[in-house]
């Protein structure tokens, strides 16, 4: 029933355009059955705010567990110029990824890497310390890596010891979440976790797992 009447409210078409939230306006190849807050502009409409902010001030986006790129999609909406770099494990989301950027009138200019994000360096894994090794940038990281937070993490601080980071984590764990935290708090950061809106009371989003929320941080 839920199904039909959400296909009745947005129609057949896969194609649809978000119209609520901060990526009011873009273009995304969105299932109606299972991602309809997306279009409404409620999918983590908790971090939208920060995340708008951040990606103002921000000249390079880490999209880490970048997924279809809706995230990157928000960062080039609020930042035309700034470097994206695109980390997905999952071959299946690049041309997707493309597509998007595509639909939106996007250049496909942002570095895409079909690799894990860790602490090591090899033909399924890449670190960020290794990857990016410039000093005195401000940088954003977005990292959903379902577990794999640490790692990530361990992989990256000297990046941000000697930049200035702002961090959008979603942890999967209470122990990962105190973790990371203490991890950043022990460089500098202050950190902030995400409460869930009051709006969940009627609007859950799909949270299988015991623990699974977001927090942010910046120096």
């Amino acid at each position: 029933m839920k199904k039909l009447v959400k296909k009745i409210i947005f129609g057949d078409s896969q194609i649809q355009t978000i119209k609520g939230g901060i990526g009011k306006g873009l273009k995304m190849n969105i299932d109606v059955s299972s991602k309809a807050q997306r279009i409404i502009g409620l999918d983590e409409r908790e971090i939208q705010k920060p995340f708008m902010n951040y990606s103002k001030n921000c000249n390079y986006f880490f999209d880490i567990g970048a997924s279809d790129g809706y995230y990157s999609l928000l960062y080039r909406k609020y930042n035309p110029t700034g470097t994206i770099f695109m980390f997905e494990a999952q071959t299946k989301f690049k041309i997707e990824q493309e597509e998007h950027f595509k639909l939106n009138g996007f250049k496909i200019d942002y570095h895409h890497y079909d690799k894990f994000v860790s602490n090591l360096d090899n033909d399924k894994n890449v670190s960020i310390d290794t990857l990016f090794q410039e000093k005195n940038k401000t940088l954003l990281f977005k990292i959903d890596v379902d577990g794999g937070e640490m790692d990530v993490l361990n992989g990256m601080k000297n990046t941000a010891i000697y930049n200035n980071c702002y961090f959008v984590i979603e942890t999967h764990t209470k122990q990962l979440e105190i973790d990371c935290i203490k991890f950043l708090q022990d460089l500098g950061y202050k950190t902030k976790i995400i409460d869930q809106g009051w709006y969940r009371t009627f609007v859950k989003e799909d949270r299988p797992i015991e623990h699974n929320r977001w927090f942010i941080a910046s120096k």
